[in-house]
């Protein structure tokens, strides 16, 4: 046992100390800062585009934008002092006022959105998937079983026959039902499987 040990110790030390001779393949570029970027001429082009969309989407009321205030910055991870390369905030005209009488509908909340803004966030990743995994396949597979998809699963659905109580019947959860956190699965946290 202890032969295999330094063996390993020995093949891990020559492949630690063999990683600063590999040098990249190709070019290596600088880290875009937002001088940079600010005066590329693609960057230019992209961000009038932006500016272009979200006008016209904050002008459609089918986009949601009467109901719907937000905010997004464009910015280069590499700049340390943070500096929006691009901004867009859009408030909803609901927030500020309900129609001719002037009265305020939101009460407690800004009036106007703008970069020092607090939203409320919650846990974006599950939302960001959601989305992705809708825009690919649309709601054609909503309703399908998440075993068709994790079949590792089907073992501790089969249990369920002999224990509905301990184990989860993971062939009648769906993908829309896990989506959208309906399914009554509880967190696990205290328990090994």
């Amino acid at each position: 046992m202890m032969k295999h040990n330094v063996v390993l110790l020995a093949f891990l030390g020559r492949h630690v100390s063999a990683a600063p001779n590999c040098p990249p393949l190709g070019a290596v570029f600088p880290k875009p800062s937002s001088a940079i970027l600010s005066s590329s001429p693609a960057i230019i082009s992209a961000l009038s585009n932006l500016t272009s969309t979200f006008t016209a989407r904050d002008l459609d009321n089918n986009t949601g934008a009467y109901s719907t205030s937000y905010s997004i910055e464009v910015w280069s991870a590499t700049d340390p002092s943070g500096t929006p390369l691009w901004s867009w905030h859009h408030t909803a005209p609901n927030l500020t006022h309900s129609g001719a009488n002037g009265t305020y509908t939101n009460t407690t909340g800004v009036r106007k959105v703008d970069k020092n803004t607090v939203y409320r966030l919650g846990s974006l990743t599950k939302i960001f998937t959601i989305y992705t995994w809708l825009v690919q396949d649309g709601d054609v597979k909503w309703n399908e079983p998440i075993t068709q998809y994790v079949p590792e699963l089907q073992a501790v659905a089969d249990k369920s026959n002999q224990d509905a109580v301990a184990n989860v019947d993971w062939g009648d959860i769906t993908i829309g039902a896990l989506a959208s956190q309906m399914a009554g699965i509880v967190r696990d946290c205290e328990s090994s499987v």
